[in-house]
């Protein structure tokens, strides 16, 4: 679950806003079906490499880059480090933004110098602690901020919908679809689900790796619902208003 859902949920509000709450949802749903099949086609590909070629067993391919060298070879392989760079690119970029955003929120709420107000000033100033964190060597050296960001995350999803909840319902304001503003909201719904180059680690190091589908398929499901309730919930208590990262909506408290 920790590897589909992630603080880009505040923008699922939003999202449901503005692309309609139907064409969401498909939208949703589709992500979520298209991202398990191509999972369960990557193991596929692989095992069956693994059975044509007796060079290497399943231990030795544990990642993305090990599947993609040995399905695609050398070239393709490059294609895959090439693409997933890109994507890592995408997600830290809306991270940052979101960052950015988020402190612009709480220095207009508290009245900080207007420059700490400005979105790209924001931007500028965080920039340089996320380029310090490229240096770091081990995912375990971030585990303890991955704990915290968890529980943040947990606690400001609890609050903006305790706060939405509050509000007169604003079912009639909100369209069903708007298929022009896709491009718009689709990349939210993506970014939930579009992290195969993170499971195959996790497959990896599970004892019984023949269960991992199953456990795949359960935890996304779980994290659709979720995000479907959260995206809905704060887009009808919020309406059309709603800010692209919801947690911007609790300026000044409850």
């Amino acid at each position: 679950m920790k590897a589909v859902m992630g603080a880009g949920c505040f923008a699922l509000p939003w999202s449901f806003a503005n692309g309609g709450l139907v064409l969401t949802t498909i939208s949703l749903v589709t992500m979520c079906i298209v991202c398990l099949k191509t999972l369960q086609f990557i193991f596929k590909a692989r095992d069956v490499k693994l059975a044509l070629d007796g060079s290497k067993t399943l231990s030795e391919v544990e990642n993305y880059i090990d599947i993609s060298e040995l399905t695609l070879g050398g070239k393709g392989s490059m294609v895959v480090r090439i693409v997933m760079c890109l994507t890592a690119f995408g997600v830290c970029s809306a991270y940052l933004v979101f960052i950015a955003s988020t402190f612009v929120t709480i220095a207009s709420s508290y009245n900080w110098p207007l420059a700490l107000q400005s979105e790209k000033t924001m931007i500028y100033v965080i920039s340089p602690f996320m380029i310090a964190l490229a240096w770091l060597r081990s995912i375990s050296g971030v585990s303890i901020i991955s704990i915290f960001g968890n529980i943040s995350v947990l606690v400001g999803m609890a609050f903006v919908l305790y706060d939405a909840l509050k509000n007169p319902i604003a079912l009639s304001s909100l369209p069903l679809a708007v298929p022009t503003q896709f491009s718009a909201y689709v990349g939210s719904v993506a970014f939930l689900f579009l992290v195969h180059f993170a499971l195959p680690d996790i497959e990896a190091n599970m004892v019984e790796r023949k269960n991992f589908m199953s456990s795949a398929g359960k935890g996304y499901w779980l994290c659709a619902l979720i995000c479907f309730v959260f995206g809905g919930v704060g887009a009808i208590g919020y309406g059309p208003q709603v800010k692209s990262v919801a947690i911007a909506m609790l300026e000044g408290g409850f």
